[in-house]
């Protein structure tokens, strides 16, 4: 049974994994905000993020390996990747993306190599970024403006 205490109107963005026995979901308690892994099975809630930064918006890989989620700071946003199994994530920077006045999408390629982002920045710009998610690489593919790119990727 899920404690309704770790699930409550604070837990926003749930997200299924791909074997859909977990759900991602970002949880805010004290203004701060970190990504918990429901386990549906025996209904164990477990923290994946504690950090000082809010954490959110997260994205599970398509071989459910991996989750990706979004941590801003005063400076810009920063992409991290994280093992599901633990351990240190894998934290992409991409300058001059302040969360508060960005709207984001993002897609995983289906080999969960890539993930592709579009973000509509503060001054009405949209990116589409790449990052290669073994090394942290993040190229950008392509600016305009307008809304924010809805990334898909074609099997």
């Amino acid at each position: 049974m899920i404690n309704p205490d770790v699930v409550s109107s604070l837990a926003t963005q749930p997200v299924w994994s791909p074997d859909e026995k977990s759900i991602a979901l970002t949880i805010r308690q004290g203004g701060n905000g970190d990504i918990m892994v429901l386990r549906l099975a025996d209904g164990a809630a477990e923290r994946f993020t504690d950090s000082r930064e809010v954490d959110f918006e997260p994205l599970w890989s398509p071989d459910g390996t991996r989750i990706a989620y979004w941590t801003p700071d005063d400076y810009g946003t920063y992409v991290q990747i994280a093992p599901i199994t633990g351990g240190n994530p894998l934290r992409v920077y991409v300058r001059d993306i302040l969360w508060s006045r960005s709207e984001v999408h993002a897609a995983w390629s289906a080999d969960s190599r890539h993930l592709a982002f579009g973000i509509t920045m503060s001054d009405g710009t949209s990116r589409l970024y790449d990052v290669n998610t073994e090394n942290g690489e993040a190229t950008l593919l392509l600016t305009g403006f307008g809304d924010v790119p809805y990334p898909a990727w074609l099997s």
